[in-house]
């Protein structure tokens, strides 16, 4: 995989309110550092 390869990612929550809205961020990295993040809103 380099720079600017599409991936596939899942991302879940739990025991979170149906009702509400909310934010995540997912952090892409190699384990020892986080060349980039993905930012997520989760909306009902």
């Amino acid at each position: 995989m380099g720079a600017g390869d599409p991936v596939e990612a899942t991302v879940s929550w739990r025991n979170l309110e149906a009702v509400q809205a909310y934010l995540g961020l997912v952090e892409n990295g190699d384990g020892t550092r986080t060349p980039g993040t993905t930012p997520l809103a989760v909306t009902p």
